[in-house]
């Protein structure tokens, strides 16, 4: 028996404009932007720059409906081609099959392009065949955002895209309403004035060109602007003056067990068997050793807590995970050594520890 249930009606939903980079490869999208941008449009500069963005989005979006930009589909169907011809053997037509090649190194060019820009990876560049890391990174950033049901004040849950966006949009409106507003003046009065009248200039002075421009070309250009998040170690509950907590008692290594807690999650957060062995070496060199360098110029490190870091490191570089051992090929000392060597290059953290404080004594001297 088959049951179909005709009055679920599930909404479309309205997709944000999305700025696919591949289309900066494709033939006819200047002439797009550029016909957009000379229309007149009437109003303040800042209006007329803002319709202009909004028209450049329409155009692109009819613009790409009329282009084959489905790099996927583009693999499917030049790899069934080639197939086929693979069955003539020497009898294929050669130029024919070089095009082909052509054709389909371009499109998983475009493939990973697509997805490491959905990945919004930033340590991991192009180029090193990452495809499926980056598309495995962006269904585990969808998966953390999306919101499957919530707890109301009265205990109970509410399930389901209407029922969670009913709830939300009820909080928000209940929390933003008018209330009686008698007595702020006098709770105002006992809150002490922190902004003098000099930064209350400087936060209301006219924001120069040269501002915006600094700001708009600092950003990353693939990569859409969000709220700022700090870099490097995570911040702990305890107060932490840029990274460091402002009181070290006796126990160092209780203390800064936390740099340690950085590192591992951190890793734990890689799915280290969809990386190569150059994307493994990349994330250790450029993040993973980078995280407490700010701690190790500031204090010393005790030697368990380097192990710990460098045993962490290791399990990654040979893809242990828990609950499964791998085979280490080769200690971290030897891996530490130069490639000249034999090595990969790979710091000791306690050589770096030490090397970075004897900077700040010699700054000293």
């Amino acid at each position: 028996m088959l049951v179909l249930d005709i009055e679920h009606n599930l909404r479309r939903k309205s997709r944000r404009f999305y700025f696919d980079k591949r289309w900066l490869e494709k033939d006819g999208v200047k002439e797009v932007i550029e016909r957009v941008w000379t229309l007149p449009i009437e109003g303040s500069p800042m209006h007329r720059v803002s319709m202009k963005i909004k028209a450049c989005r329409m155009e692109l979006n009819k613009w790409s409906r009329t282009q084959m930009l489905h790099s996927a589909k583009q693999i499917e169907i030049i790899s069934k081609a080639m197939d086929e011809m693979k069955e003539e053997g020497d009898q294929r037509d050669w130029q024919k099959w070089k095009e082909l090649k052509a054709l389909l190194d371009k499109a998983y060019e475009e493939e990973e392009s697509y997805w490491y820009q959905k990945s919004r990876n930033s340590w991991l560049k192009e180029g090193d065949k990452n495809s499926k890391f980056f598309h495995a990174t962006t269904v585990q950033r969808r998966k953390s955002n999306g919101i499957e049901s919530l707890e109301r004040e009265d205990g109970t849950w509410c399930e389901g895209e209407q029922e969670v966006e009913t709830e939300i949009e009820g909080f928000y409106k209940e929390l933003f309403a008018s209330e009686d507003k008698a007595g702020w003046e006098e709770t105002l009065d006992g809150i002490p004035c922190t902004i003098t009248d000099q930064m209350n200039t400087t936060l209301i002075r006219p924001i120069e060109d040269a501002e915006i421009k600094g700001a708009v070309f600092s950003m990353n250009p693939h990569k859409a602007p969000g709220i700022d998040e700090m870099n490097g170690i995570e911040v702990q509950q305890k107060a932490k003056y840029l990274g460091l907590p402002l009181v070290v008692g006796r126990s160092k290594a209780q203390v800064f067990n936390y740099v340690e807690d950085a590192v591992s999650q951190k890793l734990k957060n890689w799915k280290s068997n969809l990386l190569s062995m150059a994307g493994k070496e990349v994330l250790l060199k450029a993040v993973i050793q980078a995280l407490p360098v700010y701690v190790m110029s500031c204090y010393k490190l005790s030697d368990n807590i380097c192990d710990k870091m460098e045993r962490d490191m290791a399990n990654f570089w040979w893809g242990e995970k828990e609950g499964k051992k791998k085979m280490h090929w080769g200690t971290w000392e030897k891996l530490a050594k130069d490639k000249e060597e034999g090595g990969s290059g790979f710091s000791r953290f306690k050589n770096k520890n030490t090397a970075l404080l004897s900077k700040k004594i010699w700054s000293l001297l």
